[in-house]
């Protein structure tokens, strides 16, 4: 690839990422961006899975394991931001006093 071609990639990755940065302030912003992640990714599963199955053939369903495994893949980080949410929330609350 030429480095006109490599370009405009690298400047959508960046802008990916920091617009992520900048939309995902809080650990609960996170953890709702990861759930729609989420819901998207196992949209495209689902459709895949109903694409291979009106149509079998061997890149359908190389098609519909990619999309599984893209949707199992955000299910993990979902969890794993509802579970930073979760911590941040419990430490900001503060504790009760034994009295």
């Amino acid at each position: 690839m030429s480095m006109k071609h490599l370009i405009v990639p690298f400047a959508a990755a960046m802008t990916l990422c920091l617009s992520s940065a900048l939309c995902a302030q809080t650990a609960t912003d996170e953890a709702a961006a990861a759930q729609e992640y989420k819901r998207m990714k196992m949209d495209e599963a689902t459709a895949a899975d109903d694409k291979f199955h009106a149509n079998r053939t061997q890149a359908n369903m190389l098609a519909r394991d990619k999309a599984e495994a893209e949707a199992a893949q955000a299910v993990k980080q979902a969890h794993a931001a509802e579970d930073r949410a979760r911590a941040d929330r419990d430490s900001a609350v503060p504790a009760a006093s034994p009295r």
